[in-house]
């Protein structure tokens, strides 16, 4: 159910600000807190409206981890070893000088929908490219031997 709340504000110049946003019970995702909205009807009275959220880069994060969990705008695959690795050329490239001069220069990879990559251990380059999606990595005693030679190649 959405529900669509307007505010109107007269600003010190007499001019009226009218901040929208929309409402939605699905996981309160979309929902601004009545003290956002007083954030920004102060930068309102500039005959401005600027609108940041700490939230979003993890948000963000969170959906392109899932969209690659489910296979979905995925663009490359990594083949390493015997595994599969779905991904997308943006979020790699964004996290690795290694992939984004893959992807962008004149490389035969840069065409390529799946990519064999060798010299990097299968279980580090899950654990980096989950890393990729989600910002967290556990490092251990087990894994400590195979990361850091693959965080070295991919950079």
């Amino acid at each position: 159910m959405e529900r669509m709340d307007t505010t109107h504000s007269p600003s010190l110049t007499g001019k009226t600000c009218t901040i929208q946003h929309n409402s939605t019970n699905r996981n309160n995702q979309n929902e601004i807190s009545s003290s956002t909205t007083i954030d920004m009807l102060k930068d309102c009275c500039n005959n401005k409206l600027v609108k940041t959220s700490d939230k979003h880069a993890k948000f963000l994060l969170e959906n392109l981890n899932l969209l690659r969990k489910q296979k979905e705008l995925c663009d490359v695959i990594l083949i390493v070893g015997q595994n599969k690795i779905p991904a997308h050329r943006a979020v790699l490239s964004a996290c690795s000088s290694y992939f984004k001069a893959m992807f962008t220069g004149e490389l035969a990879e840069s065409r390529q929908t799946e990519i064999i990559i060798r010299d990097i251990d299968e279980y580090a380059m899950e654990l980096l490219i989950e890393y990729c999606y989600t910002s967290r990595i556990v490092v251990d005693e087990k894994n400590v031997q195979m990361l850091l030679p693959a965080a070295c190649i991919l950079q």
